[in-house]
């Protein structure tokens, strides 16, 4: 009974959370392609991408915990949360650790 109304709201939040993944991930495409053409412009647009991006993924998890909430119990719904939040940090690692300081 809580798959058929958990896996529904997990493919909204997955489309949500993949847009805002999609717009830091752009940012940080341009920022290693500018490599040493980077400029002090560039650098302060991108990073406000960056951070664009980073609230916009903060606000669909917490829209996505709401709709989870609803549709499972609160240890369930929370376990979700702490999954996704695991997730979002092993990427976000993943990311810092390829993409090279500003010089």
């Amino acid at each position: 009974m809580e798959a058929k109304a958990f896996w529904p709201v997990y493919d909204k939040c997955r489309q949500s959370l993949d847009a805002s993944h999609g717009k830091a991930n752009r940012a940080m495409t341009d920022y290693v392609s500018a490599g040493d053409k980077m400029t002090d412009a560039n650098a302060k647009r991108l990073v406000g991408e960056v951070l664009a991006g980073e609230a916009a993924e903060a606000s669909a998890r917490k829209a996505c915990f709401d709709r989870v909430a609803k549709v499972l119990p609160g240890k369930k719904a929370a376990r979700y949360f702490q999954i996704e939040t695991k997730i979002a940090a092993l990427f976000r690692f993943d990311a810092a650790v390829a993409v090279p300081l500003v010089d």
